[in-house]
């Protein structure tokens, strides 16, 4: 009978089979130069921003030193009309927030899951820079307005209007615009592009997040950063990242390079104009209020919330071991001698006997 045959593994339950982590996926020799590009950037932007900052005051002060004794020779790069000054710098403010604005958006689109509210807060630190370089821009045209005063001694000429209308020269303290907006221009994008660090990494972790909800693996022993999102945060990631990737690398790279033309500008503008106390105020008051906002204000208030801050947290994330618990015994610890955890002598010869008289 065809119902009595032995029929082998019948009985026996067959145990699920874990499959293994999938592999990243291979990189191409496109990718290769990007990444060889993109890590050049990284190395000329992420230079220690402390070093940038000496550097920066230390030009101010040691080369316009050396100009008021020497003069600089003159090149095309010292005239007012050059290239560079009249459509970057003269509008400086606007290539920094062309590049800043989707640079900030985009990314902060990713590590925010799409949610709008934390988006903005991002967008809004891009506000809060422009309203400090108007307020500062205002400030030192006040000042040049306030405390100066025509050559020509004319009661009806010592309005700054009124007196280079009439082709007379404004005696004041001019402090450079152009040295603050380049330094300041420069620091808050290094410290927007922050983000940029570890961006790769995220695809590691939408790989293995994705394996483990598939496996029944026990979320308490993960160390995955995206183990906290639920399943619309994580399938938002997941199709946003590799849609957003391409224009995020494009922009950082065109950020490197705005970078590198600022600060070839602020050292024509060191070179040739101004007096060493205007570019030095300058400077002084770029650097006091990039350290202000994004080393006091942002991280002490959180409002608004640094770069970087997100649904999870990629920058910088080291791996750690879960904690795990001892076992903590119902019996008394053992007082005395033991041998592989049991006691040498029982608890009754322990006792100290009491010593009796002999008569």
């Amino acid at each position: 009978n065809s119902r009595l045959k032995f029929r082998p593994g019948t009985d026996k339950t067959e145990t699920e089979k874990k499959g293994m982590k999938p592999p990243p996926e291979r990189t191409t020799i496109n990718e290769v130069l990007l990444f060889i590009l993109q890590h050049v950037c990284r190395k000329l932007v992420f230079i220690n921003t402390f070093y940038r900052v000496i550097y920066y005051m230390s030009m101010i002060f040691l080369v316009s030193v050396v100009v008021d004794f020497i003069p600089a020779p003159k090149i095309s790069a010292a005239r007012k009309e050059n290239f560079f000054n009249q459509y970057f710098v003269k509008v400086g403010w606007g290539w920094t927030l062309l590049i800043l604005l989707p640079f900030v958006s985009i990314t902060s689109f990713v590590y925010c899951c799409g949610k709008r509210g934390k988006i903005m807060q991002h967008v809004v630190r891009l506000v809060i820079a422009t309203g400090f370089w108007l307020f500062w821009t205002n400030i030192f045209n006040y000042v040049e307005t306030i405390y100066g005063r025509c050559t020509v001694r004319d009661e009806k000429l010592q309005i700054k209007s009124a007196c280079l209308g009439r082709g007379f020269f404004w005696q004041s303290v001019d402090i450079s615009g152009h040295c603050f907006l380049l330094i300041y221009s420069t620091l808050v994008m290094i410290e927007e592009a922050r983000v940029i660090n570890c961006w790769e990494g995220i695809t590691d972790y939408i790989r293995d997040e994705e394996y483990a909800r598939s496996s029944d693996e026990n979320i308490g022993y993960r160390v995955n950063p995206l183990k906290t999102l639920d399943d619309i945060e994580f399938n938002i990631l997941k199709n946003a990242f590799p849609q957003m990737t391409p224009y995020v690398r494009s922009l950082f790279i065109f950020l490197t390079l705005l970078i590198i033309i600022w600060e070839f500008m602020l050292l024509g503008t060191v070179f040739y104009y101004h007096s060493m106390l205007e570019k030095f105020l300058a400077g002084l008051t770029a650097v006091s209020t990039w350290y202000f906002t994004y080393y006091i204000w942002f991280p002490y208030t959180n409002l608004p919330c640094l770069p970087g801050d997100g649904c999870f947290r990629y920058i910088d994330v080291k791996p750690k071991e879960p904690v795990m618990k001892k076992r903590q015994t119902l019996t008394k610890p053992q007082v005395g001698p033991t041998f592989m955890g049991m006691p040498l002598r029982r608890p009754q010869e322990e006792r100290v006997q009491p010593e009796t008289n002999h008569i």
